[in-house]
């Protein structure tokens, strides 16, 4: 009885965490941490940094693994292109589904 429960919980682990993450378009992504922070002290700042592309808005659907978390709601992420490449930036958590 008790492997048996096991192995439904293993299975429930395992398929919960081999649906993929994707990001919205709704936020900013940013290079580091301290340019998302940036982005969003007012509007001249946030157009400075996405004239330099250092923060953009990401096509919504890509697919994204969660690195880290932050205690104010910030995620560093890796982002995988179509093309096989991929980059490490940072968003706020609520552009991740």
């Amino acid at each position: 009885m008790k492997k048996s429960v096991f192995a439904v919980l293993l299975t429930f682990v395992l398929c919960s965490q081999a649906e993929a993450e994707t990001i919205k378009d709704e936020m900013p992504v940013c290079i580091s941490k301290d340019y998302l922070d940036q982005f969003f002290v007012d509007k001249q700042s946030a157009a400075y940094l996405m004239s330099k592309n250092i923060c953009v808005r990401p096509k919504s659907g890509l697919r994204v693994s969660v690195l880290e978390r932050n205690w104010s709601g910030q995620v560093k992420v890796r982002i995988y292109f179509d093309d096989g490449t991929s980059v490490i930036a940072w968003t706020p958590s609520i552009n991740i589904q």
